[in-house]
C-alpha cells in the first residue's frame, strides 16, 4: 500500500512564516528521498470569512510563500497553492480544522507542517489555537523548531491598534460627560492601554478604513429600517396577545445564512431578537436557530428581507441580489405548530436535513487546487 508522501503547509500572516516554509521544503525533500518519488508541497490559505475579491492567482500572501518555497525546493519537490473555503464563514478553530482535514483527505496528504504562530484570523493564536482541533480531526501534524519572533507589531496589528483606540476613546468621550483636560487625558491613556492589550482580540479581520466608513454610513441608514420593522412587529404581537383566542403558531427553524463574517452574523441574529415575534436561540457559525411566534413573522424571516438588509450594511448593493432562505434551500424546520395552515406555510421548506455532502474541487489556470467543502453541523 502506498503511503501518502505529500506535505501540506497552511499559510497565515506570521513573523516566522519564512523559516517554517524552509522547514516544510526540507520535510518534503526528506519524504521524496524516502519514497523515491516526486513530492508535492501544498501551500494553502484557509479563508475564515466569505471572500469574493481574492483568487489563487492574485493572493499576495500565498504567492510570496510559493515564491520562497520554489527558490529553496529541489527538483524532487513541486509546489502548488490553493485557497480553501472562500465562500464559507469559519467561526472557530474546529471549522478551520475541518477544512484542513477535508483537504488532506482529498489530496492524499501525508504530513501537515504547522507554523507555531499560525493564526486562523486576526485573533491572537494563543486564544484560537488550532493544534487541538487538528488532533480531534485526526490530522497528523508537526511544528518546526523555529524561534518565536517577538519583533515590533506588524502593520496589520498597528491598524487594529488604531481601530481599538478610536472605539475605546470615542466611547469614553460619549459617556464621560465632562470635557476638562484631566478627564480627556486619562481617557486617552486608558484607551491606549486597552488598544495595546486587545488589538489581537477585538477584530476577526484587520479593518480597512475606507470600507469601515462605508459600513458605518450604511449602518446608519439601516437603523430607521430596523426601527420600522420593530414598530410593525410590536403591532402584530400586540394584536396576537390581546386577541381572545391568542392565535399563536410557533415555529423553530435552523437557517444557514450567507453572511460573510462574525459581525454580520451577530448583527443579523441580534436584529431578529430585537424584533418582537422572532428570537435567535442559538448560533453556530453561519447557522442560526430562530423561534417565530406566528406564521407571519416566520414568513417575513424566510422571505430574506432582513437578511438582505444586514448584508447590505456590510457588502453594499450586491446584497439586493441575495436569494431568501427558501429560494436557496437553506432552512430546516425543527418545530412547527400543529395544525399548520397550508395557506400560511411557505413553500419549499424541508422538514429534515438537506444533503450537504457535495464537494467540488476545481483547478485554476495556475495549477492550484481550490476546494469548496460542505457545511457541517
Amino acid at each position: 500500500m502506498n503511503v501518502p508522501s505529500d506535505v501540506l503547509l497552511p499559510v497565515s500572516q506570521s513573523p516566522t512564516l519564512p523559516e517554517v516554509i524552509d522547514a516544510a521544503v526540507d520535510r518534503a525533500d526528506d519524504r521524496a528521498v524516502e519514497s523515491d518519488t516526486r513530492v508535492t508541497l501544498h501551500l494553502i490559505r484557509v479563508l475564515p470569512h466569505v471572500r469574493d475579491d481574492v483568487d489563487v492567482a492574485t493572493d499576495r500572501q500565498l504567492n510570496r510563500a510559493a515564491e520562497r518555497a520554489r527558490e529553496t525546493a529541489t527538483s524532487s519537490v513541486s509546489v502548488t497553492t490553493a485557497l480553501v473555503a472562500p465562500d464559507r464563514y469559519l467561526a472557530d478553530p474546529t471549522d478551520h480544522a475541518e477544512e484542513i482535514r477535508r483537504y488532506v483527505d482529498e489530496h492524499g496528504i501525508g504530513l501537515v507542517v504547522l507554523d507555531p504562530n499560525y493564526a486562523i484570523d486576526a485573533t491572537d493564536p494563543d486564544l484560537h489555537s488550532i493544534g487541538a482541533a487538528l488532533e480531534d480531526e485526526g490530522v497528523r501534524y508537526e511544528r518546526p523548531a523555529v524561534a518565536v519572533d517577538r519583533r515590533l507589531p506588524s502593520r496589520a496589528e498597528l491598524v487594529r491598534f488604531g481601530g481599538v483606540f478610536l472605539l475605546s476613546f470615542g466611547f469614553y468621550l460619549a459617556v464621560a460627560g465632562e470635557r476638562y483636560l484631566y478627564a480627556t487625558v486619562t481617557g486617552a491613556l486608558t484607551a491606549l492601554v486597552v488598544a495595546g492589550l486587545l488589538r489581537n482580540v477585538v477584530f476577526e479581520t484587520t479593518p480597512r478604513p475606507a470600507r469601515a466608513v462605508l459600513v458605518v454610513i450604511r449602518g446608519i441608514a439601516y437603523v430607521p429600517y430596523l426601527l420600522w420593522e420593530i414598530l410593525k412587529a410590536n403591532v402584530v404581537i400586540a394584536y396576537v396577545v390581546l386577541h381572545p383566542s391568542l392565535p399563536l403558531e410557533t415555529y423553530l427553524d435552523r437557517i444557514d445564512t450567507p453572511l460573510s463574517g462574525g459581525l454580520p452574523v451577530t448583527g443579523f441574529a441580534n436584529s431578529l431578537t430585537l424584533t418582537p415575534g422572532t428570537l435567535t436561540i442559538d448560533a453556530d457559525g453561519n447557522d442560526l436557530v430562530v423561534h417565530s411566534m406566528t406564521a407571519g413573522t416566520r414568513r417575513d424571516l424566510l422571505d430574506g428581507n432582513r437578511e438582505r438588509a444586514v448584508q447590505y450594511v456590510f457588502e453594499g448593493r450586491s446584497a439586493f441580489d441575495l436569494p431568501g432562505p427558501i429560494e436557496r434551500q437553506a432552512v430546516v424546520e425543527l418545530v412547527g405548530s400543529v395544525p399548520i395552515d397550508p395557506a400560511t406555510e411557505p413553500e419549499g421548506v424541508p422538514t429534515s436535513e438537506p444533503d450537504t455532502g457535495t464537494q467540488v474541487t476545481e483547478e485554476s489556470d495556475t495549477g492550484a487546487q481550490t476546494t469548496e467543502g460542505p457545511e457541517d453541523e
